[in-house]
């Protein structure tokens, strides 16, 4: 599915294929984070929707740590406010954000007005 927790398993799962170094990775995706600590067993039960992802992930990891939780949305002085290593996370991840809405808006513009009330009136119906 095209969804933000999609876009965030795929990232979470092709980063070991790219950094072939120590890292510490970081999600603002709970989801990803509680996928990620799980036994690999149930991170690869056919049943579960981003198992294929996960077994890229496992197949090329190197030395990927625990994923941890950074939240997300924060104001400026929230971020401030924190300690280092806390506000590292949390630009990293509002620059991470940044960039990914600036590449949403421009490699998946919004429909034209026509597409948009063709649409609307396909749903409505």
């Amino acid at each position: 599915p095209q969804t933000s927790q999609a876009a965030e398993n795929v990232a979470a799962g092709v980063a070991p294929f790219h950094l072939h170094h120590q890292w510490q990775a970081r999600s603002d995706c709970i989801s990803v984070v509680r996928t990620c600590g799980k036994d690999i067993i149930d991170q690869l039960n056919p049943r579960s929707m981003y198992a294929g992802i996960r077994r890229f992930a496992l197949l090329h990891m190197q030395g990927q740590g625990p994923i941890t939780h950074v939240h997300a949305h924060r104001s400026i002085d929230a971020m401030n406010a924190l300690d280092e290593d806390e506000q590292r996370a949390t630009y990293g991840n509002w620059h991470a954000d940044a960039a990914a809405k600036m590449a949403a808006k421009r490699f998946h513009p919004a429909p034209t007005p026509v597409a948009e009330q063709q649409l609307q009136a396909q749903t409505t119906r």
